[in-house]
Order: C-alpha cells, then structure tokens, then sequence
C-alpha cells in the first residue's frame, strides 16, 4: 500500500500563520479535539436497496466498518487555543492494545467525548484494513479511551495512554459519550435482544442501521442495558445540565416504501398518476421474529397486507384512493428530533415534550375530508390557539446544550442524505427544566435560526441533486448559481467561552457525490473547523481553526486500491474543559395513579418487579379524548363510544373511539436483494401487540393488539419493555376505523410505569379551552387501570390472613398465651394485618397485659405468624374470663374467615372458687407445701393449713380461720387473706419451676 502520512504542526510558522486569527474573539480559549477523515463522497436514495449507500459520515446507517463505508486514514486531533495541533494517536502509547500501535492507513475514527474532569476522551475507532483484494476480514467500530495530557504535557513528550473500552459488545459501538457514575452511553447495531439474526434494517431505505442506544458500565460486564430502541437508528448522545440524557432520533414511522414498488408497477393513469416504476428488492415479511420464520414475498401477499400502519405512503395513490376512497392524504414521515430520556432509560420522549407541530416543519392533515383538521405548516399562522407563523427546522441533529445558558440547544438542520448532516445552524429555547427538575413548558420553545441562507434568506435554499451517484445518471436537476452558492455546517459546539464552532462547507450549490473514479474519488464538499461571530442578526464564519491537515492514504474496497492525497475532511469537534456532572434526571409514578394502586391494594413495588420478570412495562392514560390544543393535524373531537366521555374543540365531526390498538416494532421484514434467501438484517413491521397481551384485561371482539377504554377515556397496558412500540384510537365499526395515531416509536423499560395524562400532551391547555382560559390535564383516577389492577391482583393474589382458631383456652396459671395467624390463598407481594387485644369479662392490667401491633410477610412468604399476649394470673379470678384478639387493617391482603379469636381464662383449682390453679393439678391446689405453711405463710402456726388452703368450698366467710384473722389486731379482711396465700402458693410453685430441669 501507499505511505500514509499526516501533518503534525508544532513548527513556529503555523503557529505564527495563526497569530492574526488568535487575536480575534473567535478563537477558542480551551482545547478542540476533532476527528480527520478522508472525505466520503457518496450519499445514495433510492428504491433499489443494493443501489442506496451511506457512510460514516453520513446522517444514518452510518455505522458500518468496512473500508467501503469508512475509508482510512483519519486520527484523533487535538487544536490548541495557540493553533499548535497534535495528531494524538500518532504520539500515543499503544502498549494495552493488542498487537500494537498499527500503520495509520488501517484506522477510521470518530465521535470523540470528553469526559468531566477533561483529562480522558471516549471515541470510537476501526483498526485495520484488508490486506489486499481478496481479504474479507469483517471489521467494526469498537470503543477506545484515551488520556489528555495539557499542551504542556504533550510538548515534554508526556504520551497519551491509549486503552479499549472493557466489556462492550462485539458489534459496531458508536457515538460514545461519558454518563454518570462510571457508566458510559453509545449507540450499536447489537441487536435489541442480543440475537444475531435480528441486525436491525432502518425504516427508509431498508439500509443497516444500529438498533439504539445502550448503557455500560465497563468495569461490570454484566451491566449492558438498552435505553433506548429505535427502529431508523439514534445518534449523538449527551448528558445535559439536567441529567437527561439528549440525543437526535430518526423518526421515520411510515410504511415500506421499498414493499410497495416491490409488489406492483406505478399506474400512471389518471386519477392514480403513480410515478413510480417497480422494484426488484425480494422484499417480504417473516412470520416472526425466529430465525427459522417463514418468509412470504410481498408479490404473494395479499395488497397491502404486509404494512397495516400507519397511513399508506403518499405515493401509493392507489391504495389511498381504492382502499380509502382519496380521504386520507399519504404519509411520509421522516425527521430528526432531539429527544431525552432518563440515564436509567425510562420516560423516553420528544425533548420537553415537544410536539412536532410546535417546532418543526410541514405535514398534511390525515384526513382530507374534515374542514376541522389543518396542515401543519409554521410558514401560515394557522389562526387558532395563539400560534402564529414561526422559525421551524426540518430536522435537528447533533444537539449540543450552551454551557453557558442551560436549556438551550444547537443543531443542524441538513437534509437527510446529500450534505453528510451539513445544514443551517438552529438553535432551540428554553428546552431545560425547572429547579424541581420538570421540563419546561413546551410551548414556549422557540426556534432561533443562527445562520442565514444565500443573500441573507432566513433558511438555505433547497439543495439540488444534480447526480445522485457516480453510479446512477443525473437527475436533471441544476446546481444553484455562484452567486446563490449556500454555506453550511455541520455538528454545531457552542463553547464554554461563548464562541460557537463546526464543521464548515462553503460554496455548496449541490449535494455531494463521487465526482472522480472508484480508485480516486473526489467530492465537492471540503469540511473545515471553523468558529463563527456574530453578524447583524445572524452567524458568519470567523477563524479557521487548522491550516488543513494533508491525508495521504490508500487502501483496498473490494478489489480496488482507493488512494486519496489531499486535505483530510476535519469532523465532530468537542471542546476540552471540565464540567460539573449534573444529578440524573428520575421520574416517579405520578401520586393519582400510585392512589388507583392503593385503592386496589397492590403493591406498587411487588408490581413493578413483576414486571421485570416479565420484560414489561405499564402504560397508562387518563382521557385520550383530550388532546393538546395546538394538535389539530389529526381529529380532535374525539368521544369515547362506550359512554358520554367526550372533549371537542369546534363543531362538526365527532369521532367515536373505543379501542387503543397498540403495535410492536416486530423485525419481521426480509430483502432477497437478488438471492435466494433474505439478506442478513430486518427491518420492522408495526405487528399488533402480542408479547404481553395474556397479561393484559381480555374483552371479546377486541381487534388484534386492542384494548377496550375506560369509560372515562382511560386505558392501562401491560406492554413489552426494550422494544419500540406505537399505538392508534380505534372506533368499534366494522371496519375498527383508526382515526388517531401515535407518529412515533416509544421505548419502555422493564418494571416502568409511565401515566400520561394524555397524548399527545397538554403543554397549556386542551382543545376545549383557549391560551387565555386553559383547561389542563386531566386528573380522573384512571378507570382502567384499577380494573387491570384488579385483574392481576385476581391472578396474583397476595393471600387471606386468619387466626387459625377461633377460640383458645388457658388456665390462669400460664405465664402467656400464644395465636397463630396464618396466610393463605397466595402468596404474591408483602402483606401486613393489625392486631390488639379487646376486653370482655377479662381485664386488661389485672388479668392480662393490653397487646397490640402488626403482623408483616414479604412477599412470597407464607411461613404462619404468632401473636404472645402476657397473663397476669389474677389472684381473685373467680370464674372463667375472655378477652379477644380481633385482626383489622389488612395491608395489601384481605382478611379469611377467623378474624377474631378469643381467649378464655380459667381459674386455678381451689382459687377461690376451688378450682385447680394450673390446669386443676390438686397438688398445686393449696397443698402445705405449696402454701406456705410454717414462717413463710404469716404468723401462727394456723397460717396456710391444707384445711384453709382450699379445700374447703369457696366463699368469703371460708377464706381464713378466725385465729389468724385476729391475730396482731384489727380483724384482716377474709380476700386479703386469700390473696396473700395465693400468691405466696404461686410464687412458691414458680420457684420450683425455675429449677425444674
């Protein structure tokens, strides 16, 4: 191969080129670390699968790691604030890396991050490369951490020390950042569930895409966890001041394009006008998600049925017009979003759940025959709910938070393929939290343009593509005029300093493909780091950061030797200053669904544990006939049809909804591509919901996946967790008519219960009320959940708690006596029951102590419980007494059939009345011995003889002889001499005991 070669400037001229730019403000103060990268060409659409193509520059399905895909010879740059640059991996110790430090023309790197003391740096990077035309050693993107010495350091010759990343997946590991805690995030193409045959396929061009994003902690190899599942692919992870975690989402929920050209030809009649010719993709649909599924090709299927959501794409003019009856207008949807969720990887949704409506660009109403339902175009004040025209993009990648103001977020706004995620620089508003935590109100987000279009437009114009590939023909577009030229940018950084940089192109007037050859390709974009000031109202470029670092490289696609010599695109720069980590962002159950789970009694922890052993999660709404006011693209004058529940916010057409049909990301598609058998990858098929279904309240003549609404508009769902799911309102016709639709994926964590109030949510008010008098969310304790709540609890039920007698009797000489309360009838979740003794004829204080407390079982214990209650032994109990025991206050069980037991307390024998003071044993009746006779039972030798010891019948004028009620003075009274005999009589006996073996 061809030497390789990269320029390391540390010589007095560069730095010296550079001392004019320093002076100005926009030279950044602390370090720059960026990637290099021979320039990637190429971004292919279209309907051919094996003709689309993506690289590692590129917005999506960029993730792959043969050389066709990354070509080699970048490194990992560091840019000081005096210009000085240092190649760092060509300075680095690569002692901890197996087999050394390799030759540069066999590296790819990328998406570096700094970790938050700046002295490390995470970044994904491919080694190696083929050895010649016929290797086809597979390769991937894997995780590396490098130290950061300061320039200082690096000029006394101090290496870097270079490690990988322990315990990641052998897959492609991208778009690495540092978490909290010691855990790192990244995306990867490792399948959701681990299975290799499941390599996920994006939603748009059937291409490889990675599946979401993950959580490690590298030091716990057992620590992997998927936060986030994406069907099109997530990008550019961050941690922001909040704790949130803040990415760029592909949302692209729509139907195959590639299935629909696939099973038919365009019809170009009228009214149909289909342009669209047929492929030959071998697209088609597994029956399930095993790798022995039965695969049926689109062409054998009846129409149609091999997509059943959402809409039909707008270029199915047939099926729209057929099927429909031209009421519905086609749907396309495809946008990049930032999106947050918590580092544990529960409550996933749009930043601040922000609606595409508020922020984002134009999409046609569903339905076409209701006057009620609008576009939503920001470009045209819609005319209601105080929204005006408005500042908008078409896609937000790469979110970066302003260190300097939290809660403010910059992005690109570049098409989806063509400029490699070049576009206009946007900036979002108020998209943080409050100082509890809570998103801001969403309505209040604004959008802020940062640089302008060509002669001062507000947006670049469109970007034509003149040719698509330097394998397809052209398309007979135009390029834009010199004079109309745009510039743009990619991966926005604002700066701890207030400056702001990015990857820079100039001149642009088409998208970019391989203008040279296969073994010398040529691109018409050349990506510079540049920073950029302040110019009236909007951004310009200010100082070129790097004087161009030269890239000499080759290397082997296939069997061509691709040579590039020239200057080395300069990618994903990341400022070097240390940042406060911020407390991660949690969610808790909100307190009116947590009282629906108390006034069903279960446990809400025992619940979610369930649910993790499961893999599933619970959703819940309140009212889904309340939407948010501004949320007019679909209908929203929506009535439950099983009752009077309904919210409408104009006149006209009502639409009664009965069921919520939820729909699972099964990777169920399959392409042939020209072979014989599907190729590797799956793209997914909205399945209705299967995984959890038995978990979920069954009710006849539900559609597939549905579940019936609460009266009060209310549903609650077990459903599947670490898979995407969508979901759309049914009416009960015969045809189970969907009228409205979720338009994007969501991810559930396993033992997550997410209650929203509504969908789509109230940011001020719902549509029955206006910005000046709001009606919020609702706050109706969810019907349907306490009925699910009560079904599980049917099927899990935590046990019935009971004594086990209903009466127990003891003789008045015991110390104590003891109850058994036993659980029964299940055994699921904790339980508790309250216990305390009550009066009858016994006392408490002079028969027996007052005892009270609970009883507690964890959950699966049904081990019986004992409740001990002290006797007192009352000399003067007559006759047999009771007290009762009564169980009360179950917590989480129920009460069986014995609540009460009750405890009878019977005299000894000759205690009074003559009866045995232990269980009627005559000798510890009142015997000589156990009287007291002699010194220890009074004076006199008369004191506790057998004759007045007992025997005699009870009575007050038989409890002592005269002799010794007279003795020594005033006559004693005939029950104190009892008394004082029965207590000497059971002291005695006690002593005797005490020693008895």
């Amino acid at each position: 191969m061809a030497p390789h070669s990269r320029l390391l400037v540390l010589v007095a001229s560069a730095v010296v080129g550079l001392s004019s730019a320093i002076a100005l403000a926009g030279n950044p103060s602390n370090p720059i670390l960026f990637v290099t990268q021979v320039p990637m060409p190429e971004e292919v659409n279209s309907r051919t699968v094996s003709e689309s193509y993506q690289s590692c520059v590129s917005p999506f399905s960029n993730h792959l790691a043969d050389t066709a895909h990354a070509g080699r010879g970048g490194s990992l740059f560091v840019r000081f604030s005096n210009g000085q640059l240092v190649d760092l991996l060509s300075v680095a110790d690569w002692s901890a890396i197996p087999g050394g430090k390799p030759a540069a023309n066999t590296l790819a790197v990328r998406n570096p991050s700094v970790t938050w003391t700046a002295d490390k740096a995470l970044f994904s990077m491919v080694i190696g490369a083929p050895s010649g035309p016929a290797d086809t050693t597979p390769f991937l993107w894997q995780l590396y951490e490098l130290t950061l010495p300061t320039q200082a350091q690096l000029n006394a010759n101090v290496k870097p020390v270079l490690t990988k990343v322990a315990n990641q997946p052998p897959y492609n590991n991208v778009f690495p950042t540092y978490a909290l805690g010691g855990k790192i995030v990244f995306a990867s193409d490792r399948p959701y569930n681990g299975q290799a045959h499941l390599l996920q396929r994006e939603e748009y061009l059937g291409l490889p895409t990675v599946s979401g994003l993950w959580s490690l902690d590298p030091s716990n190899a057992g620590s992997l966890q998927l936060l986030h599942h994406s069907p099109s692919g997530a990008f550019s992870p961050e941690i922001d001041s909040s704790g949130r975690l803040i990415f760029t989402n592909w949302d692209h929920l729509s139907r195959d394009p590639e299935a629909v050209t696939d099973s038919r030809n365009g019809n170009t009649a009228a009214p149909y006008n289909e342009t669209f010719t047929q492929t030959f993709n071998g697209s088609g649909n597994f029956a399930d998600e095993s790798s022995s599924a039965a695969f049926t090709q689109v062409t054998a299927m009846a129409a149609n049925t091999w997509d059943i959501f959402p809409e039909p794409r707008n270029f199915d003019h047939v099926t729209l017009i057929d099927v429909y009856g031209d009421t519905l207008n086609g749907l396309a949807t495809n946008i990049f979003l930032p999106w947050m969720i918590n580092l544990d990887g529960t409550n996933g949704e749009l930043l601040n759940h922000v609606g595409r409506h508020e922020v984002g660009g134009f999409i046609a109403k569903n339905f076409k025959n209701d006057t009620n339902v609008v576009d939503l175009n920001p470009s045209v004040n819609p005319g209601y709910g105080g929204m005006g025209a408005r500042p908008f993009f078409n896609n937000f990648m790469a979110a970066r938070e302003d260190p300097l103001h939290p809660g403010t977020f910059y992005g690109s706004d570049a098409a989806d393929l063509g400029t490699h995620g070049a576009g206009q620089i946007v900036r979002l508003n108020n998209a943080g939290t409050n100082a509890s935590g809570a998103p801001l109100n969403p309505d209040n987000i604004t959008v802020t343009y940062i640089t302008p279009g060509a002669n001062g437009a507000s947006k670049p114009a469109f970007i034509p593509t003149v040719k698509p590939s330097i394998n397809l023909p052209p398309t007979g577009q135009s390029p834009l005029s010199a004079s109309n030229a745009e510039t743009l940018y990619r991966t926005p950084v604002p700066l701890a300093d207030g400056n702001l940089i990015a990857s820079h192109v100039g001149n642009v007037t088409q998208t970019d493909y391989n203008s040279g050859t296969a073994a010398q390709p040529a691109s018409f974009y050349a990506f510079r780091l540049k920073s950029l000031k302040l110019s009236g109202s909007t951004y310009v470029p200010d100082v070129t950061l790097t004087p161009g670092i030269s890239l000499n490289t080759s290397y082997y696609v296939g069997s061509t030797l691709v040579s590039y010599n020239g200057t080395a695109w300069e990618l994903d720069p990341v400022e070097i200053a240390p940042r406060t980590p911020p407390a991660a962002a949690t969610s808790s159950i909100d307190p009116i669904e947590a009282g629906v789970f108390a006034t069903a009694g279960v446990h809400l922890p025992t619940f979610q544990n369930y649910l993790r052993s499961i893999n599933a999660a619970l959703s819940v709404s309140r009212n889904v006939t309340k939407r948010d006011l501004h949320d007019r693209q679909q209908p929203f004058n929506l009535k439950v049809a099983w009752s009077s529940t309904q919210a409408t916010g104009a006149s006209g057409t009502v639409y009664n909804v009965a069921w919520i049909q939820f729909l699972q990301a099964d990777l169920r598609r399959g392409y042939l591509l020209g072979g014989g058998t599907p190729a590797p990858g799956r793209r997914v098929v909205a399945t209705p919901l299967h995984d959890t279904w038995t978990q979920n309240v069954q009710t006849a003549g539900a559609p597939p996946g549905a579940l019936r609404l609460g009266d009060d508009g209310s549903f609650a769902a077990i459903v599947p967790a670490g898979k995407a799911l969508t979901w759309h309102l049914q009416n009960n016709d015969t045809a189970k008519t969907s009228y409205v639709k979720e338009r994007f994926w969501v991810t559930f964590q396993p033992g997550e219960i997410r209650t929203c109030a509504n969908c789509h949510g109230i940011n001020t008010s719902d549509q029955t009320g206006t910005v000046a008098s709001p009606v919020g969310k609702p706050t109706n304790p969810p019907q349907a959940l306490l009925t699910l709540l009560q079904s599980w609890k049917t099927n899990h039920p935590p046990g019935s708690l009971q004594h086990t007698a209903s009466a127990v009797s003891v003789s008045n000489s015991a110390d104590s006596v003891t109850l058994t309360v036993s659980r029964t009838g299940g055994n699921t979740g904790p339980v508790s029951v309250d216990y305390s003794t009550v009066d009858g004829t016994a006392q408490a204080g002079s028969d027996y102590a007052a005892t009270s407390g609970t009883l507690s079982w964890a959950d699966g214990d049904t081990a019986p419980k004992t409740i001990t209650l002290q006797l007192l032994n009352n000399p003067l109990l007559g006759s047999a007494k009771t007290l009762s025991v009564p169980l009360r206050n179950p917590q989480y069980g129920s009460l069986g059939t014995v609540t009460t037991a009750t405890i009878t307390v019977n005299p000894l024998q000759g205690q009074l009345d003559g009866g045995s003071g232990d269980g009627g044993t005559p000798s510890d009746a009142g015997t000589e011995s156990d009287a007291g006779a002699g010194s220890d039972a009074g004076s006199g030798t008369d004191a506790g003889v057998q004759s007045d010891a007992g025997t005699e019948p009870s009575g007050p004028e038989s409890s002592g002889c005269a002799c010794l009620a007279g003795s020594g003075g005033p006559s004693a009274a005939p029950e104190m001499i009892a008394m004082t005999l029965l207590v000497l009589g059971l002291a005695a006996r006690r002593i005797r005991r005490a020693g008895e073996p």
